[in-house]
């Protein structure tokens, strides 16, 4: 099987580092670069072409440079009351400028269980395709771990994410139906990925 390339633009050093231990151990994924920004992770992916970049969006969404790019999927983990001086006093007003990375006709993952109208109003608006957390996927807390809602119960719980609390759990939910969604059918689906990390 061909070797996956893997680009990684995040300016949170510990999620670099934390998903370059997950793919450390998998002989199919090379992290080819990392970036600590959304200019020098463009930069490396028009050098370098890997196969996949998993680029965070700054702060909001709709007018961050990253939007200029096309994407086969958003992920949308959470929408909070924060950076409101920018971007909105409330839910909807801030879900609206999140919203802003979602594309026509691409799936859109949302990890919010309460997530605003405003979200879903844009996603069919441009005709995305969303997959909710609590309706199209799901997670339960499992002792030492975690389990995705479909696992059965003799499965081997996934392991806890190493930092923040139990919003991380959704997050990490919120990451499996990404790679399920923009997989190509010659690349395995596994949880062995999920499983080391």
């Amino acid at each position: 099987m061909d070797e996956l390339r893997v680009l990684l633009g995040d300016d949170h050093t510990v999620l670099r580092h934390g998903l370059r231990k997950i793919l450390e151990d998998r002989r199919d994924w090379h992290v080819v670069a990392e970036a600590g920004n959304g200019r020098d992770a463009v930069r490396e992916a028009l050098t370098l072409t890997p196969d996949v970049v998993v680029l965070e969006v700054g702060m909001g969404g709709r007018l961050d440079a990253t939007n200029a790019l096309d994407t086969d999927c958003a992920l949308i983990v959470s929408v909070d009351l924060d950076h409101r001086e920018w971007l909105g006093e409330t839910r909807e007003a801030i879900g609206r400028e999140k919203a802003g990375i979602v594309r026509s006709g691409k799936p859109v993952v949302i990890g919010d269980r309460a997530v605003p109208a405003s979200v879903l109003e844009h996603a069919a608006e441009v005709g995305a395709v969303p997959y909710l957390l609590g309706r199209d996927f799901d997670f339960r807390s499992d002792g030492s771990g975690w389990r995705r809602a479909r696992d059965a119960d003799a499965a081997r719980p996934l392991p806890l994410p190493p930092y923040g609390g139990a919003e991380q759990l959704a997050n990490a939910a919120s990451c499996e139906p990404v790679f399920h969604t923009t997989s190509n059918n010659s690349r395995p689906r596994t949880t062995s990925l999920w499983r080391s990390g």
